[in-house]
């Protein structure tokens, strides 16, 4: 059951993300001239509207899970005794119930807008109340504000940083097909870096916080299975953002020097920093559901 919800977790956070990061920045795009044209809308339409209905899935099979989980069988997944309570009695149910109408908003806003300030808002929404679930939500007194806040500040921007480099991924591409000017390419790249540096010191910040109000002592990294799964969390994250500053002071400034071979380099990170964040996040949905080291 472990495994099953910490993979159902791994598909709606990551399909929040997407919705959210990939909802936002091409707004900032299309403002500062970084290559964001009507024909790039098409696809991002539909990736976002695929995330929406992801989200919606992956939530109603979420709460499946979590009535499994309390009745003790798979067969209480389905058991209406079960999930009664669950969504009643339950601060996971009644958060659940909460985030319904958000979830059913943005597929339609999904569906008809695209990426949009309405789509932005729900979805910034959407992620946020991710961190009423799970370790943050087990605190009472001022723990129990700071851990959910400190919580949704670490997925809003893990959300921005990952996100944002499918809008980005489709401005490359599109240079690359061009053939002809790079200079949007290269406003685009930079306009992203300056977002996902913001983003990246906030994730280790808030990642510092997290560890500390979970892990408790650098003894118990190792000593408990929580502890190791985070190292392993650890050194993923430091690989991605290894690859993110090669890209931010490395290739970027040679893209003028280069151009095609720093730009083809660029587009394969990238591709890289998706794969990786999202087994970043598949280790953190794993440590979702294991019991944090301090207890």
């Amino acid at each position: 059951m472990l495994y099953a919800l910490a993979a159902c977790e791994w598909v709606h956070i990551a399909a929040a993300m997407l919705l959210f990061g990939a909802g936002t920045l091409p707004e900032a795009f299309r403002r500062h001239g970084c290559g964001w044209t009507a024909r790039l809308d098409v696809p991002l339409s539909r990736a976002l509207f695929a995330a929406a209905l992801l989200v919606l899935l992956s939530d109603c099979v979420w709460l499946l899970l979590e009535g499994g989980s309390m009745g003790g069988a798979w067969g209480d997944m389905i058991r209406s005794s079960v999930l009664g309570p669950v969504l009643t009695d339950t601060a996971f149910g009644r958060l659940w119930l909460a985030r319904l109408p958000l979830i059913v908003a943005a597929c339609i806003i999904a569906w008809r807008a695209g990426a949009s300030r309405a789509l932005a808002v729900v979805a910034t929404l959407l992620l946020a109340s991710i961190a009423l679930t799970g370790h943050p939500a087990m605190h009472n007194g001022w723990l129990g504000f700071v851990h959910p806040l400190n919580q949704a500040a670490h997925l809003l921007a893990a959300g921005i940083w990952l996100g944002g480099l499918l809008p980005l991924a489709l401005v490359l591409a599109g240079s690359r097909n061009s053939g002809t000017d790079r200079a949007p390419a290269t406003r685009a790249l930079r306009r992203f870096s300056a977002f996902a540096m913001i983003a990246v010191l906030v994730v280790l910040g808030s990642g510092l916080v997290n560890a500390w109000l979970l892990v408790g002592s650098p003894s118990a990294l190792i000593a408990t299975g929580y502890g190791r799964t985070l190292l392993v969390k650890l050194a993923l994250v430091a690989a991605l953002v290894t690859i993110a500053l090669v890209n931010r002071f490395v290739l970027l400034p040679s893209l003028a020097s280069r151009g095609e071979r720093a730009l083809a380099r660029i587009e394969r990170n990238v591709t890289i920093e998706l794969a990786l964040g999202a087994t970043v996040l598949a280790v953190a949905c794993v440590l979702a559901n294991l019991p944090p080291a301090t207890m």
